[in-house]
């Protein structure tokens, strides 16, 4: 497979991202903006538009996003949640949800996009740092009727950011 660019920061080879470092010049001219250069990251995103036009903000999640899952989960059939969790699932238990949202952000982080006039949540990305801290996994799962309407690239590249200002060599999914 011929490597790809992606976000202009990211090397995209069999389903692994290899991450490359690239000057605040060069993220400004591939219009990625609205980070901190000192060394932080800004969690809350700009606002952003889908396809449809639908106003988006990704950012951080937050233990009080919990009340956010219901009504996102009943909108995504069992067949999204078998190639999300790798196995067959009628429903996300308390357990796993609790688990979902409570993270370490020393090695693990998740960002939501919301719909900024419903406030429902479309989709959800998460990462988590292997314990080498140069790599790290990714799960993307987003509403299955948004499928196909950008929510899941405006995710991706949140964290393909993220793992950059990370210094994370490679980030597979």
């Amino acid at each position: 497979m011929t490597p790809k660019r992606a976000c202009g920061a990211a090397i995209l080879v069999n389903g692994r991202i290899s991450l490359c470092n690239i000057d605040q010049s060069r993220r400004a001219a591939a219009g990625i903006t609205g980070w901190r250069t000192d060394g932080g990251m800004a969690f809350n995103g700009p606002h952003l538009i889908l396809r449809d036009g639908t106003p988006v903000l990704i950012r951080r999640l937050e233990a009080e996003n919990a009340s956010l899952y219901p009504d996102f989960l009943s909108d995504v059939t069992a067949e999204d949640l078998r190639l999300r969790f790798f196995g067959p699932m009628r429903e996300v238990s308390h357990e796993l949800l609790d688990k979902l949202i409570h993270y370490d952000p020393a090695c693990a982080m998740a960002f939501i996009a919301l719909d900024e006039q419903t406030q429902k949540m479309l989709g959800v990305v998460r990462l988590h740092d292997n314990t080498s801290r140069e790599t790290a996994e990714f799960a993307i799962l987003v509403r299955s009727r948004l499928k196909g309407h950008g929510v899941g690239w405006l995710l991706m590249k949140r964290m393909i950011e993220f793992s950059s200002h990370k210094d994370l060599k490679v980030v597979q999914g």
